[in-house]
């Protein structure tokens, strides 16, 4: 393994439908790149673009050592996000204060990967500067763009997408078949049509069709859809009558895009009225989304919004205690009780009493509480027994004669089978209600002073009204929208179905909200309402078991949560929002590698909140958090200090014990070990603060013991970490829990006990590779390359500090070095070059730094400490002695290894933070887990598990699903896959997504290290 080549990562969009054949513009498009470093589609709107970057990107990806990377910029409006999106889908993570692009470039100077940059029109100037600042700082990476307009720089090679090619409707049709927009026409046709082909009988009015419709995809897809109930005439006919009427008053406009609008609009019309209403609010939803947000920003009933400001379920003590609930810091930032809450409406509500359930996504609905079952009714195919008549009116207008009726009583039964199968599968055959008085409320659906809307299209003469939509209505929507592909279904994490809007339908979707007096806020404000609530009931189940799954959650809905706090710091009143929202989200900022993007937020929305309020005290601490660690310590006091002298003036305790936590962690990074270890004593000592969250009370011990190492009192650094460990186990936790180990391999290696700290050292990098923690798996492979360098293994001393510079590449090394590690990495490296010689040493070095960090980790997993390592039933590791050798590393270690961790023999502390590093990416029972602990409350599961420590059976995968998952780890894609085993395309990936659920891993290499892991 050590010899390895790095895996080729391809990250590409899935292709949900068949691509139509564009060869010599794929030929072009692979010859440009071979030649050029920048490389641009352009086109108008709707020509394809997007799918063939992807084409041409999967094309070349073998020329790519470092991998391909697709980055969606579609979702993004402010410029200064570019270098940060770039940077989250390179899995790069910028805990530095320099410019970001030139911190971007540094981290790929020697990479040699391709970067996908689509959509670049609304953002022309900062992807000139990303694409400048790559060229010019880097030598292997190469940008294939797509934009509607070029970028504009000298080194940038074009390629132009024009239409497909239709042949003439009136000339010879012999070859038709083979032309790619008729194809295309055939293949979307047959997909609602069964049974659909081109024929001699309807070749010229396809052709005539396609013509008409200039050979633009988009144009010919949403065209498509109408042969459900339409014939290839009809539908000619119908589309001329449209196309004349909507491209007739617009001559100073292209006719390509006459043709787009013309096919867009006539889409539009044909949607019901609640579909068209629920498409105009869609598209505030820059990226993907679920069928709650869609309900949450589309439903008028009930008004989900308000929920985020009722007052937070109280936080959970580790005794299983529940803090009075004056006592609780409301995780939205309110305090309770308060003044009546502003619905999106205009309207007041009443706060609902502090007893009541606290709002929950569906994640939690779903998982937590089998007692809602009382909630769910017949939710697709019911619709609580009929159509509304307006709504079975709207329908007959378009659908066929022998359908005409099907509007009112039921849906048909071919129109509900085909919306369940659009449907996420915990949906269909049920709605569920979101809690007393939501279904049937009558709340209005516009903002105050908004002018009543009436039906008809937008921009017709007279107001318009849209009656009020609930949750089920929107559902219904959402799939008669996937019907006519206007959304598009696409998997999300762990198999969970989302909806996206192309962008040229967002657009449009958003001309027509702007065009309805007072919506567009309205449903801006229902979006940042719900963005709140799910990132408040994130930030409550965080040490929990949940970590993973809150993790993808969070990652998935990125470009929404930046909206709502883009709409908060831009619309007129809505600023103490933007600093509610980004306090709440102090933990994504900190735990997902995402510090310079946390920053920019809350410094953002401190600067625009000078008010003395808890949200700005949070803001402060959460700010000085994410500036403690860089070289703006300074900076990072001086907040922290003000948060907490601000929490005592509010009299606050939960927060000034949260900002006294980073007071601490900022002396302890300035080497102020004396002052940092009375500091967290004095914090340890006086015990948890009502309110205060568990996850800043188990970072406060990992310090405390981080402290007692340094200064060498490693026994009373190990009775820290057992009783912090305790305190994870009990709640299914393994974030914090990682450092524990790391801090308890650290305190062993003060002992010189190498047996427990390299076992110690193992159980943390587990944890970590199952939570992604990047920077916590470089500290601790540095750690266990320490560790073997004593043990006199300096070959896997050489490979491991290779592979751990593959890691702090990731996340900027430089940042992190306090004198103890540089002077211990630097000790480190200096034995094993000096023992094995530098030629030995570089090439031992240099197989790890080859390594793709997974398969890393599997290989510093396989020795001595197996995977299966049992656990006991009390929590602990089975004392029983470890199984594997380990080779030259069984070297007796050196004596009298007990000095403080300060000099060149000793490993350094974990960032002072506690763990700034990426999130978890698996659930609990995944790469590893906590000890055992007891279930948890009736109808929950339970927090136990330990994943990597067992058997592959242990994880209830199938014989199939074990067989697939071998696959996988050799390095077969699904086809491969289907042919080894004998099974359909379609079969194996199903496998492989079911094993990514169970697991809830997010990649395929998750997937290999685990099983590598379990050998």
């Amino acid at each position: 393994m050590g010899g390895s080549a790095p895996r080729r990562d391809c990250h590409l969009p899935v292709e949900t439908t068949s691509f139509v054949d564009r060869r010599s513009e794929l030929a072009e498009g692979r010859e440009l790149l071979a030649r050029a470093r920048l490389v641009t589609l352009t086109g108008p709107g709707g020509v394809g673009k997007t799918r063939l970057a992807g084409r041409i990107a999967a094309r070349v990806a073998r020329a790519f050592p470092d991998g391909v990377r697709f980055v969606h910029l579609s979702g993004l409006r402010d410029p200064a996000l570019v270098p940060f999106t770039v940077a989250a889908a390179l899995g790069l993570h910028d805990y530095s204060d320099r410019p970001a692009l030139d911190t971007l470039a540094e981290r790929l100077r020697d990479r040699r990967l391709l970067l996908v940059v689509d959509n670049c029109e609304h953002l022309l100037r900062a992807c000139a500067d990303l694409a400048a600042a790559l060229l010019h700082g880097t030598t292997g990476v190469r940008l294939l763009t797509t934009s509607r307009h070029r970028l504009g720089l000298t080194e940038e090679h074009l390629l132009d997408v024009r239409p497909l090619p239709v042949p003439d409707p009136d000339g010879d049709l012999s070859a038709a078949d083979g032309y790619p927009a008729l194809a295309l026409f055939a293949d979307r046709a047959a997909a609602v049509a069964p049974g659909f082909r081109l024929t001699a009988a309807n070749r010229a009015s396809v052709a005539r069709l396609c013509r008409r419709l200039d050979g633009l995809p988009l144009a010919i897809e949403l065209a498509a859809v109408r042969m459900r109930v339409l014939d290839v005439d009809q539908l000619l006919q119908r589309l001329d009558d449209r196309y004349h009427l909507l491209t007739s008053g617009s001559p100073t406009v292209p006719l390509r895009h006459q043709t787009l609008r013309a096919a867009v609009d006539w889409s539009h019309e044909l949607c019901d009225e609640v579909e068209q209403v629920v498409w105009a609010r869609l598209s505030v939803l820059p990226g993907s989304f679920d069928l709650e947000t869609a309900e949450a920003v589309c439903g008028d009933a009930g008004e989900r919004a308000t929920a985020c400001s009722a007052p937070a379920a109280p936080v959970l003590l580790a005794s299983g205690d529940s803090a009075p609930a004056a006592s609780v810091l409301p995780v939205s930032g309110d305090s309770a009780p308060a003044a009546p809450v502003l619905l999106a409406s205009g309207d007041s509500a009443p706060r609902p009493p502090v007893d009541a359930h606290p709002p929950r996504d569906s994640a939690t609905r779903s998982a937590h509480d089998p007692g809602e079952a009382h909630y769910l009714a017949d939710r697709v195919g019911q619709r609580d027994g009929h159509l509304s008549s307006d709504r079975a009116a709207s329908r007959e207008a378009y659908v066929p004669a022998d359908r005409v009726g099907h509007g009112e009583g039921h849906l048909s039964p071919d129109r509900a089978a085909s919306r369940e199968a659009h449907l996420p599968a915990d949906r269909v055959g049920r709605w569920v209600d979101e809690g007393p008085g939501v279904q049937g409320a009558e709340l209005p659906g516009g903002v105050e002073g908004a002018e009543p809307l009436e039906r008809g299209r937008v921009g017709a003469a007279g107001a318009q009204h849209t009656p009020p939509l609930h949750p089920h209505d929107v559902l219904e929507a959402v799939a008669g929208l996937v019907d006519k592909s206007v959304l598009s279904r696409e998997t999300g994490p762990a198999g969970t179905v989302r909806y996206r809007l192309l962008d040229t339908l967002r657009d449009y979707g958003l001309e027509r909200l702007k065009a309805r007096p007072g919506e567009e806020r309205a449903t801006r404000i229902r979006l940042r309402d719900w963005m709140q609530q799910r990132a408040a009931t994130c930030e409550r189940e965080w040490f929990g078991p949940g970590q993973p799954q809150i993790v993808t959650r969070l990652r998935a809905d990125q470009d929404n949560l930046r909206a709502a706090l883009d709409f908060s710091l831009t619309a007129p009143g809505e600023a103490p929002a933007a600093l509610r929202l980004a306090g709440t989200l102090w933990f994504h900022w900190h735990a997902c590698g995402a510090p310079r993007e946390g920053r920019y937020w809350l410094d953002r929305a401190l600067e625009a909140n000078p008010a003395p309020t808890r949200e700005r005290a949070r803001a402060l601490w959460a700010a000085a958090l994410l500036a403690g660690c860089p070289e703006d310590l300074t900076r990072g006091r001086h907040r922290a200090e003000q948060a907490r002298d601000l929490a005592h003036r509010l009299g606050d305790a939960a927060e000034a014990a949260h900002a006294e936590y980073v007071v601490g962690v900022i002396r302890l990074f300035s080497d102020d070990l004396t002052g940092a270890l009375d500091h967290f004593r004095a914090g340890v000592d006086r015990g948890r603060v009502p309110g205060q969250h568990l996850s800043l009370v188990g970072l406060d011990r990992v310090e405390l013991a981080c402290a007692l190492c340094f200064l060498g009192r490693a026994d009373e650094a190990i009775a820290v970490c057992e009783e912090t460990r305790r305190l994870c186990a009990e709640h299914g936790e393994r974030w914090v829990l990682s450092y524990v180990e790391r801090m308890l391999a650290l305190a062993h290696t003060v002992k010189g006990d190498w047996r427990q700290a390299e076992r110690h050292g193992r159980e943390a990098l587990r944890l970590k590779l199952a939570v992604h923690d990047v920077l916590g798996m470089g500290l601790t492979l540095d750690l266990l390359a320490r560790i073997a360098a004593e043990r006199g293994a300096h070959d896997r001393a050489a490979l491991l500090l290779g592979g751990a510079d593959r890691a702090w590449a990731d996340v900027d090394r430089s940042r992190w070095g306090s004198a103890a590690l540089n002077s211990t990495r630097r000790g480190s490296e200096e034995r094993a070059r000096r023992t094995l010689g530098r030629t030995a040493f570089r090439q031992a070095y240099d197989r790890g730094a080859a390594l793709a960090l997974t398969d890393l980790v599997a290989h510093a997993l396989r020795d001595k400490v197996s995977a299966r390592r049992p656990v006991s039933p009390s929590g602990e590791p089975d004392p029983s002695p470890a199984s594997a050798t380990h080779s030259p590393a069984d070297a007796p270690p050196t004596a009298g290894r007990t000095h403080p961790p300060h000099g060149p023999a000793e490993s350094s502390p974990p960032p002072p933070h506690g763990t700034a590093a990426s999130l978890p990416s698996s659930p609990p029972g995944s790469a590893a887990s906590p000890p055992p602990s007891p279930p948890g409350p009736a109808g929950c599961p339970s927090p136990r598990s330990s994943f990597m420590a067992a058997p592959l059976d242990a994880v209830r995968l199938t014989r199939r699903e074990a067989q697939v998952a071998e696959l996988v780890a050799e390095g077969l894609a699904n086809q491969q896959i289907a042919d080894r085993l004998v099974i359909s395309r379609r079969t194996a990936e199903g496998h492989v997504e079911r094993i990514l659920s169970k697991l809830g891993f997010s990649n395929r290499s998750q997937i290999a290290a685990w099983v590598t892991a379990q050998r």
